[in-house]
């Protein structure tokens, strides 16, 4: 994806690659590698994120899309539990999504409950 100067060798360091990508696609300076780079773009071109920013944003994705927390972490190559919970992070609409989702399990199993008193009222008629 970003080839060295020669065009053929692996670099060791992409963020020069990353940053010169992201000023010729017009997304803005890309990462904060040095102070003195900063500061020649910082009043031309805004800041964008940084690489991780997608790996955070894929395992967001998988993890809402139902994939398993362990198959994500291998798909992602994040090794323990702590880098995970770190990449997987949970916004203020994470919050309310799950009260919303524990609201409306206590709305039905209220009438589940009341429902099953009736069920076994039927079956102790059936039964005599």
């Amino acid at each position: 994806m970003f080839p060295n100067g020669d065009g053929y060798s692996p670099i060791k360091d992409f963020r020069g690659a990353w940053n010169k990508a992201c000023r010729d696609a017009g997304l803005g300076y890309g990462y904060k590698s040095k102070q003195k780079y900063v500061e020649k773009w910082q009043d031309t071109l805004p800041a964008v994120p940084i690489l991780h920013d997608f790996r955070r944003t894929a395992v967001r994705n998988m993890v809402r899309a139902g994939i398993p927390e362990r198959v994500a972490m291998m798909i992602s190559g994040l090794k323990t539990r702590s880098v995970f919970d770190r990449y997987n992070i949970v916004s203020e609409a994470d919050l309310q999504l799950a009260a919303q989702q524990q609201e409306a399990y206590l709305k039905s199993s209220t009438g589940t409950i009341s429902g099953t008193v009736h069920k076994f009222e039927g079956i102790k008629k059936s039964v005599k």
